[in-house]
């Protein structure tokens, strides 16, 4: 308890800094860094002391990526049903709300250029990790992360630009 204590120390100003640099939210920025301590215990008997950092701020990354995923797919799209009209269940509206979003991203999606679009499509659609879409296009996994991230931040300027 003592050494968590004292790596929570060390460390959970530069979680918070990190996605607080990419998701813009206090709130957010909180949930990450309680998320990523949380899986910190939940493995710290796997946990090594060589390469702690680079391990935290995987677990970091992959949060953030999940909450930007998160928001694109599902709460902006709720916020926007409550925004412009009394909600109301009406599972006909709600069908054809949901559709119009899902064309609108599908169309976003055919906007990337290529090679984002196919690292992209990889990620989202074929369930692809990082990993393996690195060895199948023989790049490394920072540009893998660096392409999601890219492509992710387009669709949520586009989806805010239409949508807000």
């Amino acid at each position: 308890m003592k050494a968590f204590n004292e790596l929570f120390m060390r460390y959970h100003l530069r979680v918070y800094r990190f996605a607080m640099n990419i998701l813009h939210s206090k709130t957010d920025a909180e949930e990450v860094v309680q998320e990523v301590f949380i899986a910190v215990w939940q493995n710290r008997h796997r946990i090594k002391p060589e390469g702690f950092a680079a391990y935290l701020f995987g677990i970091a990354r992959n949060q953030v990526h999940s909450l930007v995923r998160k928001y694109v797919y599902f709460d902006r799209y709720l916020l926007f049903l409550g925004k412009n009209k009394e909600f109301v269940h009406n599972p006909v509206e709600e069908q054809i709300d949901f559709d119009a979003v899902q064309n609108f991203f599908s169309e976003q999606i055919d906007r990337l250029p290529e090679r984002r679009k196919a690292i992209f499509c990889m990620s989202r659609f074929d369930q692809l990790n990082y990993k393996e879409i690195a060895h199948k296009l023989k790049i490394s996994e920072n540009t893998v992360d660096s392409q999601i991230r890219h492509a992710l931040d387009t669709l949520r300027k586009e989806y805010f630009k239409n949508f807000s």
